[in-house]
């Protein structure tokens, strides 16, 4: 399995000409027992397919120039990990958005949106998008925990076999 960190959206102006304020974004939470907990959300691959992986972590944190924007955590199922991605993107239901003015022409601010998916991408539209951390990790479940017991022993009984051989 790959574990995969980034920002799946921060106020930067994307290549469509949008930009998420800090608290646009919303996603499906549920309090269980005082914690919010999220049904899945999915991970795709340039918005399209099946499902590659799983969102672990999706959280607001403070970004380099102090705005917040959204963190994704998200595990890459290990059939995917060859596919070429440098970044996030991430695929919403525009509830209500501004038109704002700069130089180069308007852009859209969009003041609220509920999140459909997050896709990983070769290219991501918002500059700041990307992949920052990949990390290799075997997911524990309760196979891998006997095949590790198994291999423990196997090699205990190694070591006994080499101490009686001395």
């Amino acid at each position: 399995m790959l574990l995969v960190r980034g920002w799946a959206s921060t106020s930067a102006i994307d290549a469509e000409d949008h930009s998420f304020a800090p608290e646009a974004i919303r996603w499906p939470q549920f309090n269980v027992g005082g914690s919010l907990i999220s049904p899945p959300i999915e991970l795709l691959y340039h918005h399209r397919g099946a499902p590659v992986g799983k969102i672990i972590t999706l959280a607001r944190r403070a970004t380099k120039d102090g705005s917040l924007g959204l963190w994704i955590e998200a595990s890459v199922s290990p059939e995917y990990t060859y596919l070429p991605f440098s970044g996030f993107s991430v695929r919403t239901k525009i509830e209500r958005y501004e038109i704002k003015h700069r130089d180069v022409g308007p852009y859209a601010l969009v003041k609220s949106a509920f999140l459909l998916e997050v896709s990983l991408v070769r290219e991501p539209c918002n500059p700041d998008c990307l992949v920052t951390e990949r990390e290799e990790f075997c997911e524990v479940t309760p196979y891998t925990i006997e095949a590790i017991n198994k291999l423990r022993s196997l090699q205990q009984l190694i070591e006994k076999l080499q101490r009686a051989n001395k």
